[in-house]
Parts: C-alpha cells; structure tokens; sequence
C-alpha cells in the first residue's frame, strides 16, 4: 500500500542563500510519541531550494543521497509488539513481556553505512543524547575500500 503526503512548507523553513540546496528536517508522529517512533512513525523530509531537484526528484549533480537515524528503536514500546509475538515466534503464549532479557532483544540500533566513492549527500539526525550513542555504538564515515 502506498500513500502520498502533503505539506504546505513556509517559505522561513526552507534554505537560504547560505545554507545548502536541500535541508533536512524530520518527519515524526506525534499522537502518543514514544509509542509512534518505536513503532517506526519517523523519517526524514528534505525541503530543497526550487530549481535543485531533477524529474525524478534527486538533487541535480549527486549520485546518491544517504539518510542516517542514529537511535535506538525500542519495540518494547511499539504499537507492533503482541503482533510481532504472534507473528514472529512458535509458542506466543510463551513469551514473558517482562523478562529482562526479551526486552533487551528488542532494543534496535538503526546504523547505516555510506559507500563515498560517490557524490553522497548525507542526512544525519537522532532521537538520543550523544553521550548514549557514543557508549553503545559509534558511527563512522570513511572511504570504500578495493
């Protein structure tokens, strides 16, 4: 199923003349929203300069563009959760919710890697303090190698 959202964007929220063709601002649920991004209600929304996007609606002159959520999902708290149970193991009326180690399994680190051979545009943004990604993972950049 496909859907297509619009959003009427001010003119103060697009870029300047100092700032780059396209800016990256972050589409997130907000009805109940620790519930909304754990169950995966978040990504990125680029509002680009007129004239910087081609036919297909890449920025003209890149290859690639490249988005990065640096979090951890907590599917503990998602909407998704008896569903997952149901769907994804052999005994659901097994599984203990509160168990310690079931609820450790569902803390998802979102990571991504960037191949920079290429013109790549990278979007960069988290739902976490810095301190907490820098203790559980690092992100690195760095050139493809071979």
């Amino acid at each position: 199923m496909t859907f297509v959202y619009t959003w009427e964007v001010p003119r103060d929220v697009g870029p300047t003349s100092t700032d780059p063709n396209c800016l990256t601002w972050l589409y997130y649920s907000s009805v109940n929203l620790l519930s909304d991004i754990n169950s995966g209600l978040v990504g990125p929304l680029l509002v680009c300069r007129s004239g910087s996007l081609g036919e297909d609606g890449k920025q003209k002159g890149k290859d690639k563009e490249f988005y990065l959520l640096a979090t951890i999902f907590d599917e503990n708290k998602s909407y998704l959760l008896d569903e997952n149970i149901e769907t994804f193991t052999t005994k659901p009326e097994n599984v203990d919710k509160n168990d310690p180690d079931f609820q450790m399994s569902n803390q998802m680190y979102c990571k991504g890697t960037c191949n920079l051979q290429y013109k790549c545009i990278k979007h960069l943004f988290n739902f976490i303090k810095s301190k907490e990604l820098q203790i559980k993972r690092d992100i690195h950049f760095s050139p493809r190698v071979g």
